[in-house]
């Protein structure tokens, strides 16, 4: 069982006790015991637990013979950091999102080793304020990480809670992480993303909540009805419409322009990538919610939601909510 607050994360009634040991005390086979059971974050948002493919798996010597497989993550969604000592200041822009790494045979989790982003801070996951992280492998070898964005800080951005989509693939144990795909799509006030598959087929699903517009750094507009959510379908091509290679596959963003895909105004839309035609599987699921201005007050709360969904044979269906 775990649970987040605001500025510690704890782990409680796990067998054997999960630590985390900084990676400047470990030494290894030295007892971790006397570390207590917590991990440093600021403003945590959420939790996953991911295994690393084969591939990327390393392994932990055991005093005995043979070795342990060493592919157990950990990570934080960490919404805010901290610009002084005192963490009397914070900021969603940038935060780095720790990885830690188990260490089975001393029963620690690391913040170095298979999965983790490098010591020195090269090639860590970053995002702005984020809420969420998914974990994919598209073929079973490489290991991939969205981030959800929710908003970097007003003071920074017109439209603070717009923000890029990127996908960050894992290289190996020295280089950590680098941005694979780089704002390919775009977000709203991000909340999740669940990558799933269908026969065998990889497909995200990007939540969205909000459009904030702010001016002078005083918050000018804020819509809820229209956002989008949509999926995004994996292709296995491995250069774009654009002519960029993409050696290890990308989600399709270019969409039809009617029958319920994206339309070029939807966030998600970028003709530039890829657009395979009546397979690229995308849905765009909008609810109309809550939408005021600052000349204008709240109102009574509605929810629609309306889903097309394209099959591969080019089946309209429409399903009432």
């Amino acid at each position: 069982m775990h649970s987040i607050s605001q500025d510690v994360v704890t782990i409680d009634k796990l067998e054997p006790v999960r630590k985390y040991v900084p990676s400047d005390d470990y030494t290894e086979g030295v007892s971790v015991n006397t570390y207590g059971d917590f991990f440093p974050t600021t403003r945590a948002q959420d939790v996953l637990f991911f295994e690393l493919t084969p591939e990327n798996a390393g392994v932990a010597e055991t005093p005995l013979e043979g070795n342990a497989t060493r592919g157990s993550c950990l990570v934080f969604a960490t919404s805010e950091k901290c610009l002084d000592n005192t963490c009397s200041e914070l900021s969603r822009n940038d935060v780095p999102q720790t990885i830690y790494s188990w260490q089975p045979v001393d029963q620690a989790w690391l913040d170095t080793g298979p999965g983790a982003g490098n010591e020195d801070g090269v090639g860590v996951i970053t995002g702005n304020g984020v809420m969420s992280l998914a974990h994919f492998s598209p073929d079973g070898t490489q290991d991939m990480i969205i981030p959800a964005s929710f908003s970097s800080d007003a003071s920074s951005a017109l439209f603070p809670t717009t923000q890029c989509g990127v996908v960050w693939r894992y290289q190996d144990q020295a280089s950590g992480y680098h941005k694979y795909q780089d704002c390919d799509w775009e977000t709203a006030g991000a909340r999740h993303v669940e990558p799933f598959t269908i026969g065998g087929e990889l497909f995200i699903l990007q939540t969205n909540m909000v459009r904030r517009g702010y001016l002078l750094g005083n918050l000018a507009s804020e819509q809820y009805s229209g956002v989008p959510n949509f999926i995004l379908k994996w292709s296995e091509r491995t250069t774009d419409n654009s002519g960029q290679t993409r050696p290890y596959g990308f989600f399709l963003t270019g969409g039809e322009y009617s029958g319920g895909t994206l339309e070029s105004s939807d966030p998600g839309f970028n003709d530039a990538v890829g657009n395979n035609g009546s397979n690229v599987w995308q849905v765009s699921t909008r609810q109309r919610g809550r939408e005021r201005s600052r000349e204008g007050g709240g109102g009574r709360n509605e929810a629609h939601t309306h889903t097309h969904t394209h099959t591969h044979t080019h089946t309209h269906t429409t399903r009432p909510t």
